[in-house]
Order: C-alpha cells, then sequence, then structure tokens
C-alpha cells in the first residue's frame, strides 16, 4: 500500500503545479492521491481494470495513448511508456511547435504516435484478469526521486525537480 504521507505530497504537488504529467501507472498514484477525481485519465492497459476498480473517483478513458483534461487541461497520463513519449512530444508540439517536435523525435530515433485516441493496445490487453501481480508502488515511488535533467536539442536548459519525501 502507498503511505499517506507519499499521498498528500503527491495531493500538495498537483494542487500547486502548473501541468502534471503521469506515464504508465503513475496515474494510479495521482489517483490514490485524489488529485485526478473527477477528471478523465488512462493508465497502463494491463492494470487497467485493476487501477479502475481501486480508483472510481476517476473518469478513466480504456482507449487511448493519452489523455489530458483538468483545468486549463493540465493533467496529462499516458497508458505506457511508448504513449509517455508520445505525450512527452505532443506538449513539445503545443508549447514550441510540431516541426520542433518531429524534430527532437528524429534525433531520438522515435516513431512518432501524434494521435492521442489511436490505442492499438486497448482492445488486446483490457481484460478482467490481465494484471496478475500487484502494482508495484514502491517502483513507481522510486521514480519519483532525484532530479531529472532535461536538455533539449532546441536550447532549452530546463531542470524539473521531483522530489519525494523521506518514507
Amino acid at each position: 500500500s502507498v503511505r499517506p504521507a507519499m499521498l498528500q505530497w503527491l495531493a500538495n504537488a498537483a494542487a500547486q503545479a502548473d501541468q502534471v504529467m503521469t506515464v504508465c501507472t503513475g496515474s494510479f498514484l495521482l489517483a490514490a492521491a485524489g488529485a485526478l477525481d473527477g477528471i478523465r485519465a488512462t493508465s497502463n492497459k494491463l492494470a487497467f481494470r485493476m487501477v479502475e476498480r481501486m480508483q472510481p473517483a476517476v473518469n478513466w478513458v480504456p482507449e487511448a495513448r493519452w489523455v489530458q483534461d483538468g483545468p486549463h487541461g493540465r493533467f496529462l497520463t499516458s497508458s505506457g511508456v511508448a504513449a509517455g513519449m508520445d505525450m512527452a512530444l505532443a506538449i513539445i508540439a503545443d508549447r514550441v511547435g510540431e516541426a520542433q517536435a518531429s524534430q527532437v523525435a528524429l534525433r531520438v530515433e522515435y516513431s512518432w504516435n501524434q494521435d492521442a485516441t489511436a490505442d492499438e493496445f486497448a482492445a488486446s490487453n483490457i481484460g478482467p484478469d490481465n494484471w496478475q501481480a500487484r502494482l508495484r508502488t514502491d517502483v513507481v515511488v522510486g521514480t519519483l526521486r532525484g532530479i531529472l535533467r532535461v536538455r533539449s536539442l532546441l536550447g532549452w536548459d530546463t531542470r524539473l525537480s521531483v522530489l519525494a519525501p523521506d518514507m
């Protein structure tokens, strides 16, 4: 189970952030913190039924690579790791233009799927028993620790700090 201190930290961080993005089952933690209540969101399709069942206050979208919703579209959730890359490129396109996002995709040798609704994995992976193992929140929490540096080929030098409380 996720510790209450972690959920409170996530709720506070989400309330203060201009934009909140999750990848894969990270949406489960944000939902458990109550930050996605009443918001459209998605998650990894292998865990989808479990997440949907455990967090019913969220408007879970079963067929989407990523979903943007909430006040001013500030919550973005993706269904998996590759979909998270698509989502990140969509944010780059929104902020600085599609040509720059395409350039980033080319430089990292990634085939960018620009259609948030084109989720080829939804039909085959969503099912009542596809997620056999328990969600390993300690792995997800582990990814929240540390500093993520984003140095884009576009001349940005942005540092996003993601620090989890001691737990």
